[in-house]
């Protein structure tokens, strides 16, 4: 097995054809006249893995997760039905549009040599992901015609659904809270017994430079100061150390709860409204070229 990976690796870097590939890649499904072997797969999942890990960071995927190829596999076979129909509409894509793509990618790496390395510690390369990028572009454009073209919502769907969902829009819970910073912890446990003696009203006037109000949600706040809060109760204190320095955190209270307007809730319905047409129409659309390919799957 050691012996054939390494000449797998030869052949690459040599760029002659890989003559064991039968041994390595088998056929997992058949999409019409077109085969999809476990190659292609492994391919696909390294890509989607990677365009998901750089859209977020603290996403966790691995290629190899038989759940993440099972699931994969089924977008593979979308993307192969769409990609066959965007071929025969003749769908083009300009080269620029790829190029302006990977140079956005490219981008968000500290360098060129940082992003490649990125592709090779995923099994992937530039030619790769030129080729994923023109793919998705035709798979897009056929989208675009098909499906977004035939989406819209209505004022009178938003006004509906805003009346007849009362629980969807209410604000998240927003923390009114005050911050006394100091290099020096006894300055504020000093400045906690003067809140505890005399009350904070009265020592906020008294060393208003001091205390910085801030109302935030939770999502807003750093996380060990969110639970930190959620710990304390109203009209207390706590003294806590973060990046460095002493703070004390006096949490006044949390603003009362209150149904946003449909003015202010409009943009967040018409959202959700739209993506759940978008999936619905999407899937029609996608059910309908199911109907009229051949398609097997002998995926294990």
């Amino acid at each position: 097995m050691r012996k054939l990976f390494l000449s797998l690796i030869l052949f690459a870097l040599l760029g002659l054809p890989a003559l064991y590939a039968e041994e390595v890649s088998k056929i997992i499904a058949k999409v019409n006249n077109q085969v999809i072997t476990s190659k292609d797969l492994n391919d696909f999942c390294k890509m989607l893995a990677y365009r998901l890990s750089e859209a977020n960071e603290e996403a966790e995927l691995s290629p190899e997760d038989e759940n993440f190829q099972q699931e994969a596999l089924e977008k593979l076979i979308e993307d192969r039905l769409i990609f066959s129909q965007a071929k025969k509409e003749n769908i083009e894509v300009p080269t620029a549009w790829v190029e302006a793509k990977l140079n956005e990618m490219i981008a968000a790496h500290q360098s060129r040599l940082d992003f490649e390395q990125s592709l090779t510690e995923r099994g992937l390369n530039v030619t790769m992901l030129r080729t994923r990028i023109k793919e998705q572009y035709m798979v897009r454009q056929l989208i675009d015609r098909y499906v977004r073209a035939h989406i819209s919502v209505s004022p009178q769907e938003l006004r509906s659904f805003y009346e007849e969902h009362p629980d969807k829009f209410s604000p998240p819970l927003t923390y009114v809270i005050w911050i006394a910073t100091s290099k020096d912890k006894d300055d504020l446990i000093e400045l906690g017994k003067l809140i505890t003696e005399k009350g904070f009203i009265a020592v906020e006037k008294e060393h208003t430079e001091k205390f910085v109000k801030l109302e935030l949600t939770k999502d807003q706040l750093r996380e060990e100061v969110a639970q930190l809060i959620q710990d304390t109760k109203e009209g207390h204190f706590i003294i806590k150390k973060f990046d460095g320095n002493d703070n004390l955190i006096y949490f006044e209270k949390t603003l009362p709860m209150r149904r946003l307007s449909f003015e202010e809730a409009g943009e967040q319905i018409y959202s959700f409204l739209w993506k759940e047409k978008f999936k619905k129409r999407y899937q029609e659309w996608v059910s309908s070229l199911k109907a009229k390919a051949t398609i097997k799957n002998h995926y294990q």
